[in-house]
Formats: structure tokens, C-alpha cells, sequence
């Protein structure tokens, strides 16, 4: 578990600046090597290291995972958001005197649906229910109940929208409440120009390693939505492999002298000028 994302990004970094040491080329910009061990959470406490390196920095090379078989870079990645409806309503005996109570179960899956077919009329837009629960038992009208939601939007004006939507719900019964936290933890990372020409930049070294290097979108963020409002960044030039975070995760092991050379050459580059 791991081996793909991303203890070989990791060991590709090792690679690319122990091969340049050995033949003793020194890169024209120093390389500041960033690793973060809290990624996978959004980057709750590293953030506030990684933001100013990256104002500082001329580029960002990010080692995630290549997308897909082809190992193509990734230009564009959709913001991450993750929020908590919460629907406070009345318990009653269901059996007994069920009017008295107000569902907050059947509430929230009233929200579920709303939400869901509104996600389906914006371009781009992911909306995942992953966990909900609720209730106390069978023969009891629900007082509580709770959803956790995953969105992915590829611009900020839809992530600015999709949080609005969320923060404005209002219960269908008004005798329930609805209690809605979270945010985007990463903003969307949309193509930009400084990052297609830096991108051309490293198809280019890979055309004269002898590979093909396409670039392609991604559901899934990264740091890389972090440091690119601020720096030419390239991310996915990690390994290529499959299944990442399940049991069968892998790495193709041809792609990884290929991607640690590539990282070379791209650490060798001077700085880049693309416009903004």
C-alpha cells in the first residue's frame, strides 16, 4: 500500500539529485524538496509552510502519480470539498403517536435528492453522499441524523456556487434543523498559460529521453492546487502505475528511470518567464 502513491514519487526525488550530484551538475535554480505527510488530509498543517515556498519558488515540481497508463502529467485538477449536513428534528414513538415526531432521517434524504439533482445540471460538478447515519431505532421517529459529502468542482466560480447552494439548504419540514459545515479544502486548479508552457517545456526533454509525455485532467487534488495560484506547477511526474489506494496498488517499474531522468532535466531548466 502506498507503492504508487507515493513512495516511488518519493524515490524518484532521491534518484533525479543523486544522479545530478553524481555527474556534477548543479541545478541554476537551489531545489527545495517539500515533502508533506499530511496530503492525503488535505494539508491541514503543512499548508502553512508549502504557500510561501511557493510564492518564493520559480516552479513547482509536483512527484503524485501519473494519470493513467499513458503517465500523463495533470494540468487541470478539481477543487475538494468536504462538508456535514446535520438535521436536528423531534423524536416520537412510531407506533404510538409518529405525528408528534419529525424525521430527521427522511429530511436529510429529502436534501440528498435535492442536492444530487441540482449537481447534475452544473457542468463539472462531482457531489458524493459517502457516509450517512441516523436514529436510535426502528420504533422511533428519527431526532438526528447526519450525511458526509465529497465535492469535486474544476473552476472556483463553481466551487464559490456549490458552497453557497450548501450554506443556503433549508428544511422542507420546518420543524426540523439543518446545520451544514465544511469547506473546499483545496481550490480547483484550472489550466492556466504558465503552466501549459512549462508543460511543453517537459514534453520536449521527454521527446529527447525518447518517450511521449501527454497531459490529461483529474478528479482528485493535490498540493499541486496549492502552489499553482502562486507558481508554474507540473504535477503528476511521479511513477506510472495502477489502483492507487487499494490492495492492488502498483508501479509500472519501466517509467521510473524515465520519469527520475525527466526530473533531472527539469531541475537543470533556468527559470521559467511563462506569463501568468
Amino acid at each position: 500500500p502506498g507503492v504508487f502513491d507515493m513512495k516511488a514519487g518519493l524515490a524518484l526525488g532521491v534518484f533525479a539529485l543523486e544522479a545530478l550530484a553524481a555527474l556534477g551538475l548543479v541545478p541554476p535554480l537551489a531545489p527545495v524538496w517539500f515533502v508533506a505527510g499530511d496530503e492525503e488530509r488535505g494539508s491541514p498543517g503543512s499548508r502553512r509552510l508549502l504557500v510561501p515556498l511557493a510564492r518564493a519558488a520559480s516552479r513547482a515540481l509536483v512527484l503524485e502519480p501519473a494519470l493513467g497508463p499513458e503517465g500523463r502529467l495533470k494540468l487541470v485538477r478539481k477543487g475538494v470539498g468536504r462538508f456535514e449536513i446535520t438535521a436536528t428534528g423531534r423524536a416520537a414513538h412510531a407506533g404510538l403517536d409518529p405525528a408528534a415526531g419529525a424525521n430527521a432521517i427522511s429530511e436529510l434524504a429529502r436534501q440528498i435528492v435535492h442536492l444530487e439533482r441540482w449537481a447534475q445540471g452544473v457542468p463539472g460538478l462531482q457531489l458524493n453522499v459517502g457516509r450517512i447515519e441516523g436514529g436510535e431505532a426502528p420504533n422511533v421517529v428519527a431526532a438526528h441524523a447526519r450525511a458526509v459529502l465529497d465535492v469535486r468542482a474544476p473552476e472556483p466560480d463553481v466551487a464559490a456556487r456549490c458552497q453557497a447552494k450548501l450554506e443556503q439548504l433549508r428544511p422542507h419540514d420546518p420543524r426540523v434543523r439543518l446545520t451544514v459545515r465544511g469547506g473546499f479544502s483545496r481550490p480547483p486548479m484550472p489550466r492556466t498559460a504558465r503552466n501549459v508552457a512549462l508543460a511543453e517545456r517537459a514534453q520536449a526533454l521527454a521527446h529527447t529521453l525518447g518517450f511521449a509525455l501527454r497531459c490529461g485532467e483529474a478528479g482528485g487534488g493535490s498540493d499541486a492546487n496549492l502552489t499553482s495560484p502562486f507558481t508554474p506547477t507540473l504535477d503528476g511526474l511521479g511513477p506510472v502505475g495502477a489502483d492507487a489506494h487499494a490492495a492492488g496498488e502498483r508501479v509500472h517499474l519501466p517509467s521510473l528511470p524515465e520519469r527520475a531522468a525527466l526530473l533531472a532535466l527539469l531541475l537543470l531548466e533556468p527559470a521559467h518567464t511563462a506569463g501568468p
